[in-house]
């Protein structure tokens, strides 16, 4: 139960994705495996 009534949100345009998501993913993905960090695995995207 929260302490509080959440209001409705209005929003007057739809929802959208930002058009460079898959480039900004292929990038963070090559950052990743050149840093060689154990917690950037193929499973977690």
């Amino acid at each position: 139960m929260q302490p509080f009534k959440l209001p409705e949100f209005y929003m007057p345009w739809p929802a959208r994705l930002n058009p460079n998501l898959e480039a900004a993913r292929v990038h963070s993905k090559a950052w990743g495996f050149i840093k060689d960090r154990q917690e950037w695995h193929k499973r977690s995207y």
